[in-house]
Protein backbone atom coordinates (compact mmCIF):
# COMPACT_ATOMS: atom_id res chain seq x y z
CA UNK A 1 0.00 0.00 0.00
CA UNK A 2 1.29 3.45 -0.92
CA UNK A 3 1.18 5.73 2.10
CA UNK A 4 2.33 8.90 0.42
CA UNK A 5 0.90 10.56 -2.59
CA UNK A 6 2.28 13.76 -3.98
CA UNK A 7 -0.65 15.58 -5.55
CA UNK A 8 -0.66 18.47 -7.98
CA UNK A 9 -2.91 20.72 -10.02
CA UNK A 10 -2.90 24.02 -11.89
CA UNK A 11 -4.55 26.47 -9.50
CA UNK A 12 -4.54 29.70 -11.42
CA UNK A 13 -3.22 30.62 -14.86
CA UNK A 14 0.39 29.47 -14.95
CA UNK A 15 0.67 28.59 -11.23
CA UNK A 16 1.16 24.92 -10.38
CA UNK A 17 0.39 23.57 -6.88
CA UNK A 18 2.24 20.55 -5.46
CA UNK A 19 1.44 19.01 -2.08
CA UNK A 20 4.01 16.77 -0.32
CA UNK A 21 2.39 15.19 2.77
CA UNK A 22 5.49 13.19 3.84
CA UNK A 23 8.86 11.95 2.59
CA UNK A 24 8.55 8.22 1.96
CA UNK A 25 10.32 5.93 -0.47
CA UNK A 26 9.64 7.18 -3.99
CA UNK A 27 8.40 10.65 -2.94
CA UNK A 28 11.14 12.43 -4.92
CA UNK A 29 10.23 10.53 -8.10
CA UNK A 30 6.56 11.36 -7.54
CA UNK A 31 7.53 15.02 -7.10
CA UNK A 32 9.48 15.01 -10.39
CA UNK A 33 6.58 13.37 -12.27
CA UNK A 34 4.07 15.88 -10.88
CA UNK A 35 6.32 18.87 -11.56
CA UNK A 36 6.96 17.72 -15.14
CA UNK A 37 3.22 17.18 -15.70
CA UNK A 38 2.45 20.72 -14.45
CA UNK A 39 5.17 22.22 -16.65
CA UNK A 40 3.73 20.33 -19.63
CA UNK A 41 0.39 21.94 -18.77
CA UNK A 42 1.97 25.41 -18.81
CA UNK A 43 3.02 25.99 -15.20
CA UNK A 44 5.95 28.42 -14.85
CA UNK A 45 5.50 29.28 -11.14
CA UNK A 46 4.87 26.93 -8.22
CA UNK A 47 3.33 26.66 -4.79
CA UNK A 48 4.85 23.72 -2.87
CA UNK A 49 2.81 22.78 0.19
CA UNK A 50 4.69 21.02 3.03
CA UNK A 51 2.34 22.07 5.82
CA UNK A 52 1.74 19.24 8.32
CA UNK A 53 4.57 17.24 6.71
CA UNK A 54 6.32 15.86 9.81
CA UNK A 55 9.30 14.51 7.83
CA UNK A 56 10.46 11.07 6.77
CA UNK A 57 13.36 9.88 4.64
CA UNK A 58 16.06 12.56 4.49
CA UNK A 59 17.46 11.43 1.11
CA UNK A 60 14.01 11.96 -0.50
CA UNK A 61 13.88 15.56 0.79
CA UNK A 62 17.45 16.15 -0.43
CA UNK A 63 16.55 14.80 -3.89
CA UNK A 64 13.56 17.16 -4.10
CA UNK A 65 15.84 20.06 -3.10
CA UNK A 66 18.11 19.01 -5.98
CA UNK A 67 15.15 19.27 -8.37
CA UNK A 68 14.70 22.91 -7.33
CA UNK A 69 18.22 24.21 -6.60
CA UNK A 70 20.87 24.86 -9.26
CA UNK A 71 23.94 22.61 -9.33
CA UNK A 72 26.49 23.05 -6.49
CA UNK A 73 24.03 24.90 -4.20
CA UNK A 74 24.44 23.82 -0.58
CA UNK A 75 21.42 21.83 0.65
CA UNK A 76 22.38 21.07 4.25
CA UNK A 77 25.22 20.65 6.71
CA UNK A 78 25.34 17.78 9.20
CA UNK A 79 27.45 17.90 12.38
CA UNK A 80 28.27 14.72 14.30
CA UNK A 81 29.06 14.39 18.02
CA UNK A 82 32.76 15.04 17.31
CA UNK A 83 31.80 18.32 15.56
CA UNK A 84 32.77 16.86 12.17
CA UNK A 85 30.89 18.77 9.47
CA UNK A 86 29.64 17.25 6.25
CA UNK A 87 28.12 19.28 3.41
CA UNK A 88 25.46 18.04 0.99
CA UNK A 89 25.33 19.94 -2.29
CA UNK A 90 23.07 19.72 -5.32
CA UNK A 91 24.74 17.45 -7.87
CA UNK A 92 22.70 18.31 -10.95
CA UNK A 93 20.90 21.13 -12.69
CA UNK A 94 17.44 21.93 -11.42
CA UNK A 95 14.39 20.54 -13.20
CA UNK A 96 12.01 23.11 -11.64
CA UNK A 97 12.71 26.70 -12.61
CA UNK A 98 10.61 29.81 -12.05
CA UNK A 99 9.32 31.47 -8.87
CA UNK A 100 8.33 29.28 -5.93
CA UNK A 101 6.38 29.82 -2.71
CA UNK A 102 6.78 27.15 -0.02
CA UNK A 103 3.90 26.82 2.46
CA UNK A 104 5.02 25.81 5.99
CA UNK A 105 3.51 25.58 9.47
CA UNK A 106 4.25 24.41 13.00
CA UNK A 107 3.89 20.76 11.99
CA UNK A 108 6.49 21.03 9.19
CA UNK A 109 9.37 19.12 10.78
CA UNK A 110 12.64 17.26 10.31
CA UNK A 111 13.25 16.41 6.60
CA UNK A 112 10.72 19.11 5.72
CA UNK A 113 12.92 21.63 7.53
CA UNK A 114 15.95 20.47 5.52
CA UNK A 115 14.04 21.31 2.32
CA UNK A 116 12.68 24.58 3.77
CA UNK A 117 16.10 25.73 4.99
CA UNK A 118 17.77 24.87 1.68
CA UNK A 119 15.22 26.80 -0.38
CA UNK A 120 15.18 29.77 2.00
CA UNK A 121 18.96 30.17 2.40
CA UNK A 122 19.59 29.82 -1.33
CA UNK A 123 16.88 32.43 -2.06
CA UNK A 124 15.08 29.87 -4.17
CA UNK A 125 11.63 30.17 -2.56
CA UNK A 126 9.57 32.53 -0.43
CA UNK A 127 8.37 30.78 2.74
CA UNK A 128 4.82 31.66 3.76
CA UNK A 129 2.88 30.45 6.81
CA UNK A 130 4.04 29.98 10.39
CA UNK A 131 7.34 28.94 12.00
CA UNK A 132 8.32 25.28 11.47
CA UNK A 133 8.49 22.69 14.26
CA UNK A 134 12.23 22.66 15.04
CA UNK A 135 13.45 19.06 14.79
CA UNK A 136 17.00 19.21 13.49
CA UNK A 137 18.55 15.93 14.60
CA UNK A 138 19.01 12.54 12.98
CA UNK A 139 18.26 9.60 15.21
CA UNK A 140 18.95 5.90 15.08
CA UNK A 141 16.94 3.22 16.88
CA UNK A 142 18.98 0.44 18.50
CA UNK A 143 17.15 -2.77 19.40
CA UNK A 144 18.20 -4.10 22.81
CA UNK A 145 18.42 -7.78 23.72
CA UNK A 146 15.54 -7.49 26.18
CA UNK A 147 13.18 -6.31 23.44
CA UNK A 148 13.35 -2.63 24.33
CA UNK A 149 14.72 -0.03 21.96
CA UNK A 150 17.05 2.89 22.46
CA UNK A 151 16.85 6.04 20.36
CA UNK A 152 20.21 7.78 19.99
CA UNK A 153 20.97 11.08 18.28
CA UNK A 154 23.73 10.58 15.72
CA UNK A 155 23.92 13.97 14.00
CA UNK A 156 22.46 17.44 14.00
CA UNK A 157 21.65 19.20 10.76
CA UNK A 158 21.75 22.94 10.18
CA UNK A 159 20.68 25.13 7.25
CA UNK A 160 23.15 26.13 4.49
CA UNK A 161 23.74 29.45 6.31
CA UNK A 162 24.60 27.49 9.46
CA UNK A 163 21.38 28.30 11.31
CA UNK A 164 20.35 25.85 14.01
CA UNK A 165 16.99 24.11 13.41
CA UNK A 166 16.63 21.86 16.46
CA UNK A 167 14.45 23.47 19.09
CA UNK A 168 14.36 26.68 17.03
CA UNK A 169 12.49 26.04 13.76
CA UNK A 170 12.62 28.09 10.57
CA UNK A 171 10.94 31.46 10.35
CA UNK A 172 8.98 32.06 7.14
CA UNK A 173 9.65 35.22 5.12
CA UNK A 174 6.08 36.23 5.86
CA UNK A 175 3.95 35.01 8.77
CA UNK A 176 0.40 34.31 7.60
CA UNK A 177 -2.11 32.55 9.85
CA UNK A 178 -5.18 30.66 8.70
CA UNK A 179 -8.51 32.35 9.41
CA UNK A 180 -12.11 31.19 9.62
CA UNK A 181 -15.32 32.60 8.19
CA UNK A 182 -18.51 33.29 10.16
CA UNK A 183 -19.60 29.66 9.85
CA UNK A 184 -16.28 28.47 11.27
CA UNK A 185 -14.90 27.14 7.98
CA UNK A 186 -11.14 27.47 7.55
CA UNK A 187 -10.03 30.00 4.93
CA UNK A 188 -6.66 29.10 3.43
CA UNK A 189 -5.17 32.60 3.69
CA UNK A 190 -1.66 31.10 3.35
CA UNK A 191 -2.41 29.69 -0.10
CA UNK A 192 -4.23 32.91 -1.06
CA UNK A 193 -1.12 34.94 -0.14
CA UNK A 194 1.11 32.54 -2.11
CA UNK A 195 -1.01 33.06 -5.22
CA UNK A 196 -0.90 36.86 -4.73
CA UNK A 197 2.89 36.80 -4.55
CA UNK A 198 3.24 34.68 -7.67
CA UNK A 199 0.80 36.63 -9.85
Amino acid sequence: MKINSVTSKIIEGNIGYISIPSFNEGTANEFKENAQKLMNEGATKFVIDVRDNTGGIVSEAVEIAECILPKDNLIMVTIDKNQKREETKSKKDNLVKGDIVLLVNGNSASSTEILSGALKDNNRAKLIGTKTYGKGVMQQILQLADGNALKITTEEFVTPNGDKIDGVGIEPHEVVKLTTDREGNVIDTQLQRAIELLK
